[in-house]
């Protein structure tokens, strides 16, 4: 057998191999971005009228998808009945896979969260505003799911 002919043959199948891992992984990339399912959603809240300046507890009901293995980051604000914005948070906050287990074991399928309503807020509804941004698998990392969570509070005058 010619050099040349072996020498081809070995190339070829290195080029194929090469080939056919870059079609495993830019179809491993596609399914990875693909999956757009959200790993949490609000079921229902109950969030007790309150003063500006005092603090509400808000109880709600959840459904969390802690077969997947997500991290989150996440900020939250405050809009009054008057459109004006409060951050609740300073920066954005990041919980880890294990942390939200966490959270899930010490309250099962629940979420309780304090807020101090801002002290120069007008009366009226306003709203506890939480944008969640998760991170299930690499391609996440550039494309997050996100999730957008409004709690309406009463502000008494």
């Amino acid at each position: 057998m010619n050099p040349l002919q072996s020498i081809n043959r070995v190339a070829t199948g290195f080029l194929l191999f090469g080939f056919l891992c870059f079609l495993a992984v830019l179809v491993q990339l596609v399914v990875w971005g693909a999956d757009r399912r959200v790993p949490f959603a609000l079921v229902e809240y109950a969030a007790p009228a309150t003063r500006a300046g005092e603090a509400v507890v808000i109880h709600s009901r959840v459904d969390r998808a802690l077969n997947r293995s997500c991290s989150v980051q996440y900020s939250r604000m405050f809009f009054d009945s008057g459109g004006a914005r409060y951050d609740l948070t300073q920066g954005a906050q990041i919980m880890n896979a294990a942390a939200l287990s966490d959270l899930n074991r010490r309250t099962p399928d629940t979420l309780v969260i304090s807020v101090t309503i801002p002290k120069y807020a007008s009366p009226g509804v306003g709203s506890v505003v939480t944008v969640l941004n998760y991170v299930c698998n690499p391609v996440h990392q550039i494309y997050p799911v996100e999730v957008l969570l409004s709690m309406d509070v009463v502000v008494k005058p």
